[in-house]
Parts: structure tokens; C-alpha cells; sequence
């Protein structure tokens, strides 16, 4: 049986370990950002310093750190504070006004968002399409265990990619 203060230690545990376990969740969407992913990262470090070491903009595991704040700054609409090696990394994702045209607004919804794409408008590409974790590429990898295992080693190469293909298709 803890003591009272074994119990209280465990509850502080406890809340920390769900917070963590609704940031791991928050990243598992697709509808997550690099800059939400930075949030969430900011906030985790926050909560558990030591995981700086592996959180950090700069962290070893960061293959290009400038990039990624780029990015960061970019979706966030801070692309005017972007370092000249950051320009220089982001000069790809520039968009010229002949390929960024004016939008027009022909009915209600699309005057009511008018706001937030004007706002969002910038010299550089909508950086939504990037994505923040290898999370698709693991949950794939998973599904390809469970149709190909001990059970189905005479599958063919052939049948197993097409099964996979339609399983991962299947909202289509």
C-alpha cells in the first residue's frame, strides 16, 4: 500500500503522462503542421526538460535544423524573419505573382474566408503539404505485417502489394 506521499507522487506522474500522451496523439494526425509539431514539442520540453536532449530545434536526430525553422516561420506567417541562410534553404518554396494569381470570392463562404487566405498570403508556397512525422510510412509498414506473416509466407509479391494497395486506397 503507498503512503500518502507515494499516492501524491504518483498523481503528479500521472497527469504528466497524460499530457504526454495527448501530445503523442496530437502527432499522429495527419491535419498536423510542422509549426503545431514545434508547439507540441515546446510544450513537452516544458513539461519534461530532459527531453530537450531529443525535442529541440537543434537536436542531433534534426537532419537540417535551419530548414525545418524555415518552415516553421514560414507557416506561421513570420516568413519576414526568415535568417539569410534560411532564405537561402527556402529560395525553393518562392512562388512568383504569376504562378500565386489573385483568388476571387463568388459566394458567402468565400468572402467569409477571404480574411484568412489574405492573411495568410505570402511570397513563399503553403508549407501544409510537408509532412511532420514518418507516422504514415509506420502505420503502412504495420498493415504490411499483419497481411504478410507466418501464417501467408506463400503470398505473392504481386497479390501482397495489391492487397496493400487497395487497403490503403480503400477511401478512394
Amino acid at each position: 500500500m503507498p503512503t500518502a506521499r507515494e499516492n501524491l507522487e504518483m498523481r503528479k506522474l500521472q497527469d504528466i503522462l497524460v499530457k504526454l500522451e495527448s501530445v503523442t496523439k496530437a502527432l499522429q494526425r495527419n491535419s498536423t503542421s510542422l509549426a503545431d509539431v514545434r508547439i507540441l514539442f515546446d510544450a513537452a520540453m516544458l513539461i519534461h526538460p530532459s527531453m530537450s536532449r531529443y525535442l529541440s530545434p537543434d537536436a542531433t536526430i534534426v537532419y537540417s535544423p535551419s530548414f525545418e525553422n524555415s518552415i516553421v516561420k514560414i507557416l506561421n506567417g513570420r516568413a519576414t524573419t526568415l535568417t539569410n541562410t534560411e532564405k537561402s534553404i527556402a529560395s525553393s518554396l518562392l512562388v512568383s505573382a504569376e504562378e500565386n494569381p489573385a483568388v476571387t470570392f463568388s459566394d458567402f463562404a468565400d468572402t467569409l474566408l477571404k480574411k484568412r487566405k489574405e492573411r495568410g498570403s505570402s511570397e513563399y508556397l503553403d508549407c501544409q503539404f510537408l509532412l511532420q512525422t514518418s507516422n504514415i510510412c509506420e502505420r503502412f509498414h504495420s498493415t504490411s505485417g499483419y497481411a504478410f506473416n507466418d501464417y501467408r509466407q506463400s503470398l505473392l509479391l504481386l497479390n501482397l502489394e495489391m492487397q496493400l494497395f487497395l487497403k490503403i486506397n480503400k477511401r478512394f
